[in-house]
């Protein structure tokens, strides 16, 4: 039997805990529970006064090889300890690699406004749980402010991504003409839609500029109707469904998704 098991053994038959027998004999009661683990041994003072506590006689603690063995257990810590280090250094490591090259790939950033990329507005105009969507707008003039572009950027534990997958769209119609784009992108809320507006060209304007028409009831709308239910839209039409939008209705217009 070990020093560690007598110890344990005497000190229960004793009815003794770790922190009564430690005040005892004046040491810590973590060096009690390092003994009874058999990471360590009492110096020739400590083992005295447990002799002593127990009333036994110094043949009852001996065994053999006692410090061989703790040696040996302490280094299997040491090397366990020195294994974790490393695979924590190799770690830092990679992620110190990655995010340069994500970065520098044009598709990821440290921040969602890097990843948005150039000619979009400073700020997120829809900010979600998983993504932040940036506009890019023509406002001038005012009255006629529509979306041109869009980004929708994913937030990922190491930063932000652009996921081309999330530009997919299936066109809208109304009395067979189409009318706009619908961009769906599955998210944690649900899907996140967004309607572009799609012109036909009449002609060129006396300033010089191309006239183009764009369906009327799509400007500005507030509500719409998806499978009997009404939904909120935002800003620049964006809405969130429960799921994919199959068709929809403003007011008397039907709407068709191809």
């Amino acid at each position: 039997m070990e020093f560690k098991d007598k110890l344990k053994k005497i000190r229960s038959e004793h009815g003794i805990s770790q922190q009564a027998l430690a005040d005892a004999i004046f040491v810590s009661r973590s060096a009690i529970a390092k003994w009874e683990s058999g990471l360590g041994y009492p110096n020739e003072a400590s083992m005295s006064a447990l002799l002593e506590y127990f009333e036994v006689d110094k043949g009852y603690f001996e065994t053999e090889e006692v410090e061989n063995i703790i040696v040996e257990k302490n280094k299997d810590i040491s090397i366990l300890k020195t294994i974790i280090l490393c695979v924590a250094t190799i770690g830092l490591l990679v992620i110190s690699m990655i995010l340069p090259l994500a970065i520098s790939s044009g598709n990821y950033g440290f921040t969602s406004k890097m990843a948005a990329g150039k000619h979009y507005e400073d700020e997120a105009c829809i900010s979600l749980e998983d993504y932040d969507i940036y506009w890019y707008t023509i406002t001038e003039p005012e009255e006629y402010a529509r979306i041109d572009g869009f980004r929708p950027v994913k937030k990922m534990f190491y930063g932000y991504v652009v996921d081309e997958a999330d530009y997919k769209y299936k066109e809208v119609y109304c009395d067979g003409e189409k009318v706009a784009l619908l961009y769906s992108i599955a998210g944690k809320a649900g899907y996140y839609n967004i309607l572009r507006h799609v012109g036909t060209i009449i002609g060129w304007e006396e300033n010089g500029s191309l006239g183009v028409s764009y369906f009327a009831p799509l400007w500005l709308i507030s509500q719409m109707q998806i499978n009997g239910k009404t939904y909120e839209v935002q800003y620049n039409s964006f809405f969130i469904t429960e799921e994919p939008v199959t068709e929809f209705s403003i007011g008397e217009y039907d709407f068709e998704i191809h």
